[in-house]
């Protein structure tokens, strides 16, 4: 928990400081983009795209009452056998 700890700014983990929801990435602590769903509703396909090459997305306030975290609705997303390659160019730094 330390090490967690070690990247938070005055007791505040780096996703909820204000950098967090900022589309330009500049030196931003966090690595998670932070946004509403009106909000990333208004973004264009390649300002999604330009996000995600440096930082996860995190959508919060979706309502989905009838989804869970389960093998099943992985399964919606594709074989859970299928290798998945996942590049960032925050790793060539």
């Amino acid at each position: 928990m330390e090490k967690v700890e070690q990247g938070f700014h005055s007791g505040c983990p780096p996703h909820h400081l204000p950098e967090a929801q900022e589309i330009t990435f500049a030196n931003q602590r966090s690595q998670i983009f932070v946004t509403t769903p009106a909000k990333f509703g208004q973004l264009t396909p390649a300002t999604v795209q330009e996000i995600f090459r440096f930082r996860h997305i995190l959508i919060t306030g979706l309502d989905h009452p009838n989804t869970k975290f389960d093998r099943d609705t992985l399964l919606r997303l594709g074989s859970l056998e299928a290798l998945r390659v996942v590049q960032s160019l925050w790793l060539l730094d």
